[in-house]
């Protein structure tokens, strides 16, 4: 069946079709009487006729989309959460979300160019190159970033930074606090995580060296997991808290510690980071580090609706972004 035109509904109500564009569009500073308003939107109703919003798009210059650049990661409750915190957000805000998995080599100022976005949400470090052809289109972008040396908040590029090292510093300090000294970094298994891994690992060798102690031993790498020789060697030489780089992590090294009749948090704490449900019914429970997902959304569609003109209900204050959660798996001291 044919889509009803513009044209439909001015033939359906004798009037031109610029007349009928000024109507459903509600478009100021017409003297269009109210009882020519009326039929033309009776008509438009009867007939089924649905604005376009492609021509939306062009007239405006923009379309209510707000684009979500994601990175090629593993898709886990962080992302997951954001997500869904967005899409809420954007559709109180009269907008609809996107989500455009990240490659390298896409063209995002070509996609751009097509969607007119009102705004690009990214979740990944973009370079450079890929952000200026968004920036030239004068299309805002909020960037949740683990790299903040890159901002460009003059420019069109709002930076909201990932608390990367943060992360790793509140783990360290968890331990300390339970009377952990000799720590471990379990790395993931993944090598796309690297990078988060690295600025992690930062924030525990930090804590590390500002407390006199030894810096931290590695478990694990981008190619492969802990295994339980390797954890059996590392409280050998004398370890007796883990930081795992996530959850996911963390309950393998519980495994590990398990087949090496390793008791934790006895002779070992780990501690994980996403609060994911599974570290809730671990044996012992996992304590973990969380993240605010409300703040970050919040965070983010703040750059968004400022560069838009409009604000956001709500807007977060100075709230920290991560939550310790001190379960069964730190244990209380000692060790």
């Amino acid at each position: 069946m044919r889509r009803p035109t513009l044209a439909d509904v001015a033939s359906a109500t004798g009037v031109s079709t610029a007349t009928v564009s000024y109507v459903l569009n509600d478009k100021p500073g017409q003297s269009i009487p109210e009882h020519t308003r009326e039929r033309v939107r009776a008509a438009a109703a009867e007939l089924g006729y649905v604005r376009s919003g492609a021509a939306r798009a062009l007239a405006r210059g923009r379309s209510d989309l707000v684009l979500l650049v994601v990175p090629d990661v593993p898709v886990g409750p962080v992302l997951v959460g954001l997500l869904e915190r967005l899409t809420t957000a954007c559709s109180r805000a009269g907008l609809h979300l996107l989500a455009k998995l990240s490659f390298a080599g896409d063209d995002l100022g070509a996609l751009c160019r097509e969607l007119l976005p009102a705004a690009v949400i990214v979740l990944v470090d973009l370079d450079p190159e890929r952000i200026d052809p968004i920036r030239e289109l004068r299309i805002p972008v909020a960037r949740w970033t683990v790299s903040h040396s890159s901002a460009r908040d003059a420019d069109g590029v709002h930076d909201v930074p990932v608390p990367t090292a943060a992360v790793g510093r509140a783990q360290a300090e968890a331990m300390v606090a339970a009377g952990r000294q000799r720590l471990a970094y379990a790395l993931p298994a993944d090598p796309r995580l690297t990078g988060l891994a690295e600025g992690r690992l930062s924030g525990v060798t930090a804590v590390c060296r500002e407390l006199a102690l030894p810096d931290p031993l590695i478990l694990g790498s981008p190619s492969g997991a802990v295994s339980t020789a390797e954890l059996r060697s590392c409280v050998e030489a004398g370890v007796t808290g883990v930081c795992a780089h996530n959850d996911d992590v963390a309950l393998a090294v519980l495994t590990a510690a398990r087949a090496a009749g390793i008791e934790v948090p006895a002779r070992l704490a780990v501690i994980g980071v996403d609060d994911i449900p599974a570290g809730r019914l671990a044996q012992p429970e996992l304590a973990t580090i969380s993240f605010d997902l409300d703040v970050i959304c919040a965070r983010l569609m703040l750059a968004v609706t400022k560069s838009l003109g409009s604000t956001l209900a709500g807007a977060p204050g100075p709230a920290s972004e991560l939550r310790l959660h001190p379960r069964a798996s730190l244990g209380d001291g000692g060790g």
